[in-house]
């Protein structure tokens, strides 16, 4: 399985702003090649705070990375940008889990940086 998993804590005001702007992403990527899922829950059970947790299945991790380097990914990072609290991000592949050093490796060779 081949997984992006995005996991924020919130606050009940911002839940559903953040919930929006993700729902928005949902559709145009569960159109993309490769990805054979997608889903969005927010979570505002008992006295925990409440959390969001956005997950997009794909095919391959070749398929994953590709929409790693897009420009539409950008949209995904800016959302996790305005959480107020520093949200989790995991990518489950064949050889492990990894986090943000991932998108990182993969998007290195967009910037130029070595």
């Amino acid at each position: 399985m081949i997984r992006l998993t995005l996991t924020i804590t919130t606050s009940l005001g911002e839940s559903q702003r953040l919930v929006e702007a993700l729902r928005s992403l949902m559709e145009p990527t569960r159109l993309d090649g490769g990805c054979t899922g997608c889903e969005l829950a927010l979570s505002a059970e008992s006295d925990d705070p409440p959390h969001i947790r956005y997950v997009e299945d794909w095919s391959s991790e070749e398929e994953l990375r590709t929409r790693v380097r897009s420009t539409r990914f950008l949209r995904l990072v800016a959302i996790m940008e305005e959480a107020r609290s520093a949200p989790q991000l995991t990518f489950t592949l064949a050889s492990g889990s990894r986090g943000l050093d991932y998108v990182a490796e993969v998007r290195r060779d967009l910037t130029g940086e070595v």
